[in-house]
């Protein structure tokens, strides 16, 4: 999957085949100020789940 991001100056993609889709409710954030470029699969920062969840 290609994507631009606001915050990126260039186009950057996922590949889908590489993501374990398996886990249940894990959810990633891309949020950690570094400017992405290119493939961005294995970037992705598990997020804790919020205490009242």
């Amino acid at each position: 999957m290609m994507f631009d991001l606001a915050g990126s100056p260039s186009t950057v993609w996922i590949d889908l085949n590489k993501v374990d889709f398996t886990q249940g409710e894990r959810v990633f954030s891309l949020s950690d100020g570094e400017i992405k470029h290119g493939d961005i699969t294995h970037q992705f920062i598990p997020v804790a789940k919020a205490a009242n969840e």
